[in-house]
């Protein structure tokens, strides 16, 4: 087995071994080559940073890579791992992930994250034998028709609409987030913070994109990406916070539109409470997985 650089395949191999390699994945991610290369704009993959499996001259196997610069730190990201079918259960994805994570080593990458379904064992497993730990779960939820959500606020909080690309300054942005969650992959997102009326500092934030249909601009569906509250603020201030957030966001309330959410955190209690509270329903969960070292 040789492994070499994901940039010496052409796009149409790329795309080919990306299809193979998630063949009978639990979702749906085929891609056609215009998709495809919008992921790999919008996630700032890297291909010559990434490692494909060649086997008796076939593509066997690929992990894609991103790297990105948060809160000090070089951070990498698994952005897809995919073996054939008939090449998996030989060593395949093992030897994508030592070259993966020499690769890290080399570029003095200071954390690497990546994301599981949380069913798929087999993967979570190769990734803890090789240093990776879990430190959260993360849901993807769906809700279809009308929002059960008031308008009526506290008169002690204030909405403001900011350019996403902001919320990165916040003192208490998460850094920890998902790559797809972060405001540099969310492109054409929203963005709101919530500040105490006569205040400055902001103390909540969501990140979030509204899709339209292409053909007719009608606004079809919200995802959520983010929605973090300030540390400090606790009890029903943080529930306020949270609902004047959602709020916001997912409106028009009576509108038949389809709400998501994108990796929500289950530590985030507040959030995920509002949510379920809400009509939204987890269909899809996986685990956050991160590898650190010191340089």
């Amino acid at each position: 087995m040789e492994i070499k650089p994901l940039s010496a395949l052409s796009e149409e191999e790329i795309l080919q071994v990306w299809n193979a390699g998630f063949r009978g994945y639990a979702l749906n991610v085929q891609m056609t080559l215009e998709q495809l290369r919008v992921r790999i704009q919008n996630e700032e993959l890297n291909s010559e940073k990434s490692v494909v499996a060649i086997l008796d001259g076939q593509a066997v196997g690929f992990i894609m890579n991103g790297f990105r610069g948060l809160g000090g730190n070089k951070v990498a990201w698994n952005g897809g791992t995919g073996v054939v079918p008939s090449y998996r259960g030989k060593g395949v994805g093992q030897a994508l992930v030592q070259a993966t994570l020499a690769l890290y080593e080399h570029e003095f990458v200071d954390i690497a994250t990546l994301e599981a379904l949380h069913n798929n064992q087999s993967a979570i497993q190769l990734y803890r034998r090789n240093g990776y730990e879990a430190v959260d779960a993360l849901f993807i939820h769906k809700k279809r028709g009308a929002l059960p959500l008031s308008g009526e606020q506290s008169d002690g909080f204030q909405l403001d609409r900011v350019d996403p690309a902001t919320l990165g300054e916040l003192p208490f942005y998460r850094l920890e987030a998902p790559w797809q969650s972060h405001w540099h992959s969310v492109r054409d997102g929203e963005a709101a913070v919530v500040k105490r009326v006569g205040e400055g500092n902001p103390i909540g934030y969501a990140l979030w994109k509204r899709v339209q249909e292409p053909e007719t601009g009608i606004h079809q569906a919200t995802v959520l990406y983010q929605c973090e509250i300030e540390h400090g603020i606790k009890g029903k201030a943080r529930e306020e916070v949270v609902h004047l957030l959602l709020t916001h966001l997912y409106e028009p309330h009576k509108k038949e539109l389809n709400r998501s959410t994108f990796n929500i955190p289950a530590t985030n209690r507040t959030v995920m409470n509002a949510l379920r509270n809400a009509g939204f329903l987890p269909f899809v969960q996986q685990v956050q997985m991160v590898k650190k070292w010191e340089h």
